[in-house]
């Protein structure tokens, strides 16, 4: 298993990098069940898949790929976005797929952590901090120091890049 995040309800969501499938499992009943429905199609085709992470409307993320809503239990809904640009990074040379040997400057940078703050933006580990502001639909690259970023109750965002302590006040 690569990824792993647990739903409001206490149900454990999993990412099997080696199926290419999502599992739930549930505490209660120890019951392990495969998820069917989509995105599991497309996995193959997904690259890399990004942390599992439920935000506070308890939908499912996959990485910076979009979300899964339960708020039809019997029929969740994915929702497929377009990564912004701030993600595309020009520092390497990238496979532009494997064994055809072609190689670009350009690539796309995996996200490899969540976290979501109390104004409903979604912070994303990558070639930096980058957010998301679901609402406006604005993405920003906020710094290129990349590591976990902490919410305060005063409302102000804490994160350690190049051995400094940082914060940015969220509302005056």
């Amino acid at each position: 298993f690569s990824n792993v995040a647990v739903s409001q309800a206490g149900a454990i969501w999993i990412y099997s990098f080696y199926d290419k499938k999502l599992l739930t499992y549930y505490p209660e009943s120890g019951e392990l069940v495969y998820y069917y429905g989509p995105p599991t199609n497309d996995f193959e085709n997904f690259g890399h898949v990004g942390p599992l992470f439920f935000d506070k409307d308890d939908r499912l993320w996959i990485g910076n790929k979009g979300w899964l809503d339960f708020s039809n239990a019997d029929k969740p809904i994915w929702y497929q976005i377009i990564p912004s640009p701030v993600f595309v990074v020009d520092n390497g040379w990238f496979h532009l797929s494997y064994g055809d040997g072609l190689l670009s400057k350009y690539g796309v940078y995996p996200v490899t952590g969540m976290s979501q703050i109390s104004n409903g933006w979604l912070w994303f580990q990558a070639n930096g901090l980058i957010w998301l502001d679901p609402v406006e639909e604005k993405w920003c690259r906020f710094t290129n120091a990349s590591g976990p970023i902490v919410e305060d109750n005063h409302k102000n965002l804490w994160m350690v890049a190049f051995d400094k302590l940082y914060k940015y006040q969220l509302e005056k």
